[in-house]
């Protein structure tokens, strides 16, 4: 299995999405701090992920981690 890691934070939903088109991948493994899968460009990602049929997780960190 494939898996495409990245930090996400706001404004980073392009780059999110590029890194999406460009390399192959079977799971999608978003890092952010709090909330930030509350955002409406996550919330996009996700349904995408939904449509797609891949897997989608996201890993919390503390703010200090970034």
């Amino acid at each position: 299995m494939r898996t495409l890691v990245s930090t996400y934070g706001p404004g980073d939903t392009e780059k999110v999405l590029l890194a999406m088109r460009t390399v192959p991948y079977d799971r999608l493994v978003l890092v952010g701090v709090g909330e930030v899968m509350e955002s409406v460009g996550a919330k996009t990602i996700c349904r995408l992920e939904e449509v797609s049929g891949h897997d989608l997780a996201h890993e919390s960190v503390r703010e200090e981690a970034f």
